[in-house]
């Protein structure tokens, strides 16, 4: 899928940004998530898979287990919107029905980060609004980064 253009800053270290990575048994690199927590919220700002091991559940396996490790925690992160206009309408169409299969909801608000559009989804029950999101996507990106990238779409 589209990466964004300020990838770089994923691997920012951050005291409140992790980055955990998944091996098999065999030791082989499955994928990876960054994960920030602020307040009660852990943002998962970046889950990816190795191309082999995709569709085989081990995504599932990671929502899982940081459904599992934080707990108390609810959890949020953003997809690509689903819209028909889009060339690679399938691929955004899987993917949040992925999301969605693994019990995310939808939030009421959508982001715009440069050109894209992301539908923010969160799976828990706490509170979560753009100026939360906002709080959420400086710390991964940089203090005050929402002022250049980020703006609220209403849905």
């Amino acid at each position: 899928y589209e990466a964004r253009s300020y990838f770089y800053h994923i691997f920012k270290k951050t005291k409140d940004n992790k980055i955990i990575a998944y091996l098999d048994e065999d030791d082989h690199f499955i994928g990876f998530v960054q994960v920030v927590n602020y307040l009660s919220i852990l943002y998962i700002s970046y889950l990816a898979i190795e191309t082999n091991y995709r569709n085989r559940g081990f995504g599932t396996y990671i929502l899982n287990d940081l459904r599992n490790t934080y707990s108390s925690y609810t959890l949020c992160l953003c997809y690509e919107e689903v819209n028909e206009i889009y060339h690679d309408y399938l691929n955004r169409y899987k993917r949040e029905q992925f999301y969605l299969r693994n019990g995310y909801k939808r939030c009421d608000f959508k982001t715009r980060e440069g050109e894209v559009i992301y539908q923010v989804a969160k799976y828990g029950n706490d509170k979560l609004d753009f100026n939360i999101y906002k709080n959420l996507f400086d710390l991964v990106y940089g203090k005050d980064s929402h002022k250049i990238y980020l703006k609220e779409v209403k849905v």
